[in-house]
């Protein structure tokens, strides 16, 4: 499973990737977890991430596996998809490469992060392609409703081998300007931001990866955590979880750290987090399972 969100403890979503017909779209009604979503797509579809703004105003992007008849190939177009409160639709959109991420301030204002350096713009009426100039791989998007929005971005396996190339972008004047960029390797210094992104409804821009948690300060990139770090979701500036490798899960509180170790042994990674005021759940990979936590603020 790879993405989750809900609006309250008892109305949470969780996606993931599928490898058979049943689509891996899961919902907890606060007793029980349940799976019995009705979707004639044809294929086994895969799902990256998930948002929303009410129960009845959801949105999940991913990708679509078709057949290429002429050579006989298996290949991946992008996947978006509409709960409207009664059912699931597929969305009309530009023939695009996998959709990976997904950010909006409505249902009238949304972007989509997709493979090759591609975002889909949705405003109520229509979607755009926006191309980044760039084969890059849409891995975050965030912002605000100020008109402020940020994406990162990489490329894997540049030459030299097995380096990556990590993007940094804004949101200006319906153009994706390139902000920042760096080169990640083997032995390469701590990198100036991350492949994550969440903006606190306060307006304040954090990153989270491999080389720790970063804030977004006077257009530079300050680096608070050095801990390897995937995911990051709280309700404020001064209330977030951020977690990563080796079943680390931190806990930001008006300015005091705090780290939860009672977890499943087997843990490997936590990923994608929800939370609100009292509750958080939050995806965790044991090997080939997928758990989900889910905690109580006392």
């Amino acid at each position: 499973m790879s993405g989750i969100w809900g609006t309250d403890e008892n109305n949470v979503w969780v996606v993931g990737h599928s490898d058979v017909q049943k689509h891996q779209i899961w919902h907890w009604n606060g007793k029980k977890w349940e799976n019995n979503i009705k979707l004639n797509l044809g294929v086994a579809t895969s799902f990256s991430d998930i948002i929303g703004f009410l129960k009845n105003d959801i949105w999940i992007v991913g990708e679509n596996p078709w057949i290429d008849f002429e050579t006989g190939k298996v290949l991946s177009k992008g996947l978006i998809i509409h709960y409207d409160g009664y059912s699931w639709k597929l969305a009309d959109i530009p023939r695009s490469p996998i959709c990976l991420s997904i950010w909006d301030t409505s249902s009238n204002n949304l972007f989509v992060g997709c493979d090759s350096g591609i975002v889909l713009h949705y405003d109520g009426l229509k979607w755009i392609k926006q191309n980044t100039k760039t084969d890059a791989i849409m891995l975050s998007i965030a912002g605000n409703n100020f008109g402020d929005v940020y994406a990162v971005a990489w490329n894997r396996d540049n030459q030299p081998y097995d380096t990556t190339y990590y993007y940094f972008f804004q949101y200006q004047n319906k153009q994706w300007i390139i902000k920042d960029t760096y080169l990640n390797y083997q032995y390469s210094p701590a990198g100036r931001f991350g492949y994550r992104l969440w903006m606190s409804p306060e307006g304040i821009l954090f990153s989270v990866g491999e080389d720790g948690l970063y804030q977004w300060i006077n257009n530079h990139w300050i680096r608070l955590r050095t801990e390897t770090l995937f995911h990051i979701h709280g309700t404020s500036t001064n209330n977030f979880f951020t977690a990563g490798r080796g079943n680390l899960l931190l806990y930001y509180k008006n300015g005091n750290w705090i780290s939860y170790n009672d977890f499943l042994d087997n843990s490997r990674w936590f990923g994608d987090i929800w939370c609100n005021e009292k509750y958080i759940f939050l995806i965790d990979r044991a090997y080939y399972q997928t758990y989900i936590v889910r905690g109580r603020l006392k």
